[in-house]
């Protein structure tokens, strides 16, 4: 009995964190984070306007997502060697400017946010008030953030 208890609570707590990786919930997310002045290492940031979902841009860092997880390796290139640049191309994104956040998160997404917005880098591209499009997906333990702004 204590070890069926134990398959569920492992079930229900796989449940939470597939759901919490939804690309909707990785937006509000991040918008909600936006909705916020902060400091990103030693530049302050006033909050800035929510960004909205992108097709494009959530199949780039979706299919980089799955890449990650399928190496088990995080970097910002591709197996193919691919940069963000090319990924978000494929996907038909003409852009002005892109970024991206990558992380190995064993702990889900919201310790993944956590730690993106301690990170400078990371956090600098969340509250950067010229994207205004976003993509995200998890795979596996590997999260991908695409940002941009269209042409």
């Amino acid at each position: 009995m204590q070890y069926l208890l134990c398959f569920v609570l492992l079930m229900v707590s796989t449940a939470a964190h597939a759901a919490d990786t939804e690309p909707e919930n990785l937006l509000a997310l991040v918008n909600r984070a936006r909705a916020e002045a902060r400091t990103c290492g030693e530049r302050q940031y006033d909050a800035v306007s929510p960004l909205t979902a992108n097709a494009a841009l959530q199949a780039a860092a979706q299919g980089h997502a799955a890449d990650l997880a399928a190496r088990n390796e995080l970097s910002h290139t591709g197996a193919n060697g691919s940069k963000l640049s090319d990924r978000v191309k494929q996907q038909g994104y003409t852009y002005r400017r892109v970024g991206e956040n990558v992380i190995r998160s064993p702990f889900g997404v919201q310790s993944a946010m956590k730690s993106w917005l301690k990170s400078p880098g990371h956090c600098a591209n969340i509250m950067a008030p010229d994207f205004t499009e976003f993509g995200a997906a998890f795979e596996g333990l590997y999260g991908v953030q695409v940002f941009g702004r269209a042409k």
